[in-house]
């Protein structure tokens, strides 16, 4: 019998997917998953870069324009 994922984890799953080939930015993660940018940064890609799911783009961007790729 298939696990049931909760909410949190089939986001974060679907983030992690997006991510996998290249960096994306919030902007656009919000637009691909419709969801608010505030609320992704804060329930979803802080938490994922902290826990080294994710990483930002080493290059040193404006606040504004940081993406985020799938750690390897």
């Amino acid at each position: 019998m298939a696990e049931m994922l909760s909410q949190r984890q089939i986001v974060e799953k679907k983030i992690i997917t997006a991510c996998s080939k290249e960096y994306l930015s919030l902007g656009d993660l919000a637009e691909i998953l419709a969801m608010n940018k505030h609320t992704l940064r804060a329930h979803y890609i802080y938490p994922l870069v902290k826990s080294g799911q994710l990483i930002r783009d080493p290059a040193p961007p404006a606040k504004s324009t940081v993406k985020y790729k799938r750690a390897e």
